[in-house]
């Protein structure tokens, strides 16, 4: 089956931890809007991940293109550049027609030579799993689900009371 939301995960929850989660940390808003199992005994949330490195896409050899900031063993890097100057721009009134100039802004201008770096992301690393993660259930030997995998899960008996979705 395709996966439709490749950085998306799914984690099952005791019904009794919803009140842990922190809703601006998974995609559904409250206790209310969460799907629960038949029983009322689990629930699950949703959330986007990023896995370390990003893929920059292929050569036309079909070799994974990382960007600059990513060592041949994976870890990836932050790199920090000299601030070389500032800019400064107008702003302006967000009511009429825009053209009237309210005051003005600044950012930092930085150089092309990096003057350190530093490990952001080793390789392999998942970021973005919410604070409940470590109260997930185990579900035939897994605690996290892609798209394919939570839709298995939600058309047993136990989620769906005709076993289908």
């Amino acid at each position: 089956m395709n996966n439709r939301f490749p950085n998306r995960r799914w984690c099952i929850i005791n019904s009794g931890d919803v009140s842990a989660v922190n809703f601006g940390q998974v995609l559904e808003n409250s206790a209310q809007t969460c799907r629960y199992s038949v029983d009322g005994s689990k629930t699950f949330v949703k959330y986007n991940v990023t896995e370390y490195p990003v893929s920059q896409g292929t050569d036309i050899s079909g070799n994974i293109l990382y960007g600059d900031n990513v060592d041949a063993a994976g870890n990836t890097y932050n790199f920090y550049y000299e601030q070389v100057g500032t800019d400064y721009y107008p702003l302006f009134s967000p009511e009429g027609d825009g053209s009237t100039i309210t005051g003005s802004g600044s950012m930092p201008v930085y150089g092309e030579t990096p003057t350190g770096s530093g490990i952001a992301y080793a390789a392999g690393a998942v970021v973005g799993r919410p604070d409940i993660y470590p109260s997930a259930l185990t579900v035939s030997g897994k605690t996290e689900f892609n798209h394919p995998e939570i839709l298995g899960v939600l058309g047993t008996e136990d989620w769906t009371s005709t076993g289908i979705i």
